[in-house]
């Protein structure tokens, strides 16, 4: 399950459904820069970078994307590992760096 803000989606399917339709509107760009492990959890802060490719009129963010929009957060991952699989993953924003704006 991943736990994405205010969305929760469920299973492996549902995760790769979600982003490959993320995919086709937008570049993310990952960093992680603080990753903190027992072996049954992880913890991550994560800078990001979302960059518009294609006009998203019905964004996941609630609001429509035109090409060239740039976005940047710092996230905290937290993820649940059971038999060496992710079992559960929660994110939080921590800061938002900059809204959409056209770069």
């Amino acid at each position: 399950m991943l736990e994405l803000g205010t969305s929760r989606i469920v299973g492996a399917e549902g995760i790769r459904d979600f982003y490959a339709n993320v995919k086709q509107y937008i570049k993310e760009r990952v960093d992680v820069t603080t990753f903190i492990t027992d072996g049954n959890q992880l913890a991550v802060e994560i800078p990001t970078t979302f960059e518009v490719i294609k006009d998203w009129d019905d964004s996941f963010w609630g609001v429509p994307l035109k090409k060239g929009q740039v976005m940047r957060i710092i996230s905290w991952g937290f993820y649940d590992i059971e038999d060496g699989k992710f079992k559960r993953i929660r994110t939080a924003r921590y800061r938002m760096v900059n809204d959409w704006q056209m770069e």
